[in-house]
């Protein structure tokens, strides 16, 4: 019908389209354009926050902290002798005497002890 006029179908085609889109986004504008404008607003606020230069440079805010000093720890152990190391956990976690533990600290020492024991790899602690 619009080929008499010299126009193609393809062509009014999309004019009929763009006009359909023109009037929605009219629609669309008329119905929420506070929305719209409130959004434009708060888009452009914070993008005006987001480019905010300091007045003083941060180089110079640098400059009056005071610098850090390095600081290396170093572990010291105290070296605990193994009889007051046994007597220490004797006494306050078995709950025995002084006599008692002195005992036990003689029979573990024994050889007789190791004997007994074979040698068992649960009492030798360093291989």
């Amino acid at each position: 019908m619009f080929e008499q006029f010299g126009i193609h179908q393809g062509t009014v085609e999309v004019l009929i389209l763009v006009g359909i889109a023109i009037a929605a986004l009219g629609v669309v504008l008329m119905l929420f354009w506070r929305h719209i404008l409130a959004g434009i607003v708060a888009i452009f606020c914070i993008y005006t926050f987001a480019q905010h230069i300091p007045e003083e440079p941060a180089k110079e805010i640098a400059k009056t902290v005071a610098p850090v000093e390095k600081v290396i720890a170093t572990e010291t152990k105290k070296l605990i002798d193994p009889k007051e190391e046994f007597m220490h956990d004797c006494l306050n976690v078995a709950d025995y005497n002084e006599e008692q533990c002195k005992e036990h600290w003689a029979d573990r020492q024994s050889e007789e002890f190791l004997i007994k024991h074979g040698k068992d790899e649960k009492w030798v602690t360093n291989q």
